[in-house]
């Protein structure tokens, strides 16, 4: 935080609110959306790539230089399955209502979007099948 001249006092009003929103946690308001089920699997796994935390634009996206300035790294990463797929289960619905509401909704969008989803859930039952049993080392 200090290398953002962020300090604990610049997040008082949150403190204040105990984190909340409308009197809410977010955890609250995820269960009316989405299976519960779903939460730790997304928010435990992807909340800093969501919300792009200086940590994970410090494993990811940049590098230190030896005077302590950053760079970016320019190097690919590939997808991880483990991301993707709870990923895609929150962005296919908001993306198809937001055509809708622009109007843009054409029919092959919906189509495309309904194939995504098949094709995710696919893979997601197929991660979980090779990989779901397996015991914590």
């Amino acid at each position: 935080m200090s290398l953002e001249g962020f300090s604990e006092k610049d997040f008082s009003e949150q403190k204040k609110n105990r984190w909340k929103l409308q009197g809410k946690s977010f955890f609250d308001i995820f269960k009316e959306l989405y299976p519960e089920q779903m939460y730790s699997c997304s928010f435990g796994m992807m909340s800093e790539s969501v919300h792009c935390s200086w940590n994970d634009s410090m494993d990811w996206c940049l590098q230190r230089n030896d005077d302590g300035t950053f760079s970016i790294y320019p190097f690919f990463h590939p997808a991880d399955i483990r991301y993707i797929t709870p990923l895609l289960l929150f962005c296919n619905e908001p993306y198809a209502l937001w055509l809708k509401r622009i109007g843009a909704d054409d029919k092959f969008f919906t189509v495309f979007l309904d194939w995504i989803a098949a094709q995710n859930g696919n893979l997601y039952r197929e991660f979980d099948r090779l990989y779901g049993d397996m015991e914590p080392a």
